[in-house]
């Protein structure tokens, strides 16, 4: 293979993974304030903030370490450079896709703490569970991922361009999925919109104040001085759409 092409594929390796973080960074964010903006049940909102800031910290050291994957950075995809060159080692890389299945994990696992509390018919139990098996295989890209990652490494000797492209795929499915997921929340209105008789016809699937109250520690619902309603009406136009008369 010829140097101009692995050069080429270097620098378009260590600028699409920066994307990748990106990208993931925000979905993960943005999925995580939801959360805490509608699930009304304090211990879950507080294990939510924590959780994002776990992802921020951990985030924001994988992009520290790939924007400094070799100083000077040009080292990474110049190996006439290299052996005056400071360049992390593999094991720095492992922590990013260790890092990144974990907090997939914690974001998929945070809402199934209170999915037993939910009351909703058939149909509304059936799109929860399809936004859940969407949220589960994104857990299990980023452990393919990982796998993959493993033998594009151990593939020095084969063409790389050739077996990167299979991760590189991975990787779209991994953030188009994650999107998907991030965006699932907001649809319901469109859907009351062209199916009416699917869900808007149900009853709201969020606890009532007096379940609230009778919770450990009698956690009552959070009051919005902006709106003059509770969390649990917050909610409930956020799931439907339309404001709470």
């Amino acid at each position: 293979m010829l140097t101009y092409a692995l050069i080429t594929l270097t620098q378009i390796s260590i600028w699409g993974t920066i994307i990748y973080v990106l990208s993931m960074t925000f979905t993960k964010l943005s999925i995580l304030c939801l959360y805490i903006r509608v699930l009304v049940y304090d211990y879950v909102r507080l294990a939510a903030k924590i959780v994002l800031g776990i992802v921020l910290v951990s985030h924001v050291y994988v992009l520290a370490t790939l924007l400094t994957a070799c100083i000077p950075l040009d080292a990474f995809w110049d190996p006439s450079k290299r052996a005056t060159a400071f360049c992390h080692p593999l094991s720095v890389y492992w922590s990013h896709a260790g890092l990144n299945i974990v907090t997939d994990f914690l974001i998929f696992l945070l809402p199934l703490t209170v999915i037993h509390k939910i009351r909703a018919p058939r149909p509304q139990k059936i799109a929860l569970c399809i936004i859940f098996l969407l949220a589960f295989s994104v857990c299990i890209i980023s452990l393919t991922r990982a796998v993959l990652l493993a033998r594009d490494m151990d593939a020095v000797q084969q063409d790389v361009t050739w077996e990167s492209a299979t991760t590189a795929n991975w990787n779209s499915f991994e953030i188009n999925i994650a999107i998907i997921c991030a965006c699932l929340a907001t649809l319901r209105p469109i859907v009351n919109r062209f199916f009416p008789t699917i869900l808007s016809s149900y009853p709201s699937t969020l606890p009532d104040e007096e379940e609230l109250s009778s919770m450990r520690g009698r956690q009552r619902p959070h009051w919005h001085e902006e709106t003059g309603l509770s969390t649990v009406d917050l909610a409930d136009q956020v799931a439907t759409g339309s404001p709470k008369d």
